[in-house]
């Protein structure tokens, strides 16, 4: 087993696999390009990661603290509209197409990808019960909201809402439907 502890060169590794990973997909990616990309020799990947599904679960780790960093939660739990955290979420999935693409595809084909993918379902639950979602601390409510939201944003940068000529305003109120009731507010404009 690799070592986890966080190195500059592990996250330097971890922040390219990133970017190649929403460049070229996680099958259009290799090992040796993430590690040039970092702007190190091929074999210092294998130093750093037992294979390309590890960096790629770090890299999804990246990305889920970049987008909580991104949303900057702490402002809708104080009366920031929900409009605005959909549009930030929409904008922020529209960035990572390739890679959420891949995630989504990966998670079903791989246990290890879906065990990262619900680690992080579950951390999103418990700052929805701890910033006083309107569900409450139902977390079975909370959970399915989360998923209505992943598969909406999903579904979005999958192009799918665009070949039935939904409108963004439609497919933005989808999005505020779907993460009102996670946080305390409930539905705003």
């Amino acid at each position: 087993m690799k070592d986890t502890k966080p190195t500059a060169t592990r996250e330097k590794l971890i922040g390219a696999a990133l970017a190649e990973f929403n460049l070229h997909g996680f099958d259009g990616t290799n090992s040796n390009k993430i590690a040039r990309t970092a702007g190190f020799a091929p074999q210092t990947f294998y130093r750093n990661f037992a294979d390309k599904r590890s960096v790629f679960i770090a890299a999804y780790e990246l990305w889920q603290r970049e987008e909580w960093a991104e949303l900057d939660v702490s402002s809708f739990l104080n009366g920031r509209p929900v409009k605005d955290m959909a549009e930030t979420l929409l904008a922020f999935h529209a960035r990572y197409r390739v890679f959420r693409l891949s995630l989504v595809k990966l998670a079903a084909e791989h246990t290890e990808i879906a065990e990262a993918r619900a680690k992080s379902r579950l951390q999103q639950i418990d700052r929805a019960v701890v910033g006083g979602s309107a569900l409450g601390n139902d977390r079975v409510k909370i959970l399915a909201a989360i998923l209505a939201t992943e598969t909406i944003l999903d579904a979005v940068v999958a192009g799918i809402f665009d070949a039935y000529s939904t409108s963004s305003e439609e497919t933005l109120q989808l999005v505020i439907d779907s993460v009102a009731p996670l946080v305390p507010e409930g539905p705003q404009a």
